[in-house]
């Protein structure tokens, strides 16, 4: 009797573990996913901003339409694309490297 309850108690925990397995393995999926998109839209953001700062440079012979950007506009976007990088980086730096409690845990923090 008491070893068929320790078969129970231990099948009990194997599909606690299994289900705990399956929930990582989604978030391991979903967190890809993010990073791939996120990836992507820090990308678009710094190419678009490469190219108009390129297109307000250029000269009006060659740029077609008129796209006249005060350096005061063009300063305002390097400093905004630069801070969204440093921004991310330190996001991602803080979550890769999570700070640790005295018992070395990074999970109690």
């Amino acid at each position: 009797m008491a070893l068929a309850a320790r078969d129970l108690e231990k099948d009990a925990r194997i599909a606690h573990l299994d289900l705990e397995n399956e929930e990582l393995a989604q978030t391991i999926r979903h967190r890809d996913v993010y990073a791939d998109r996120l990836f992507a839209l820090m990308v678009g953001t710094l190419v678009g901003a490469f190219f108009l700062l390129i297109w307000s440079g250029m000269p009006e012979a060659h740029r077609g339409n008129r796209l006249a950007l005060s350096e005061t506009v063009q300063v305002s976007i390097i400093a905004a694309v630069t801070l969204e990088v440093i921004g991310l980086f330190a996001i991602v730096t803080r979550h890769l490297f999570p700070p640790r409690d005295r018992c070395g845990d990074p999970r109690a923090s």
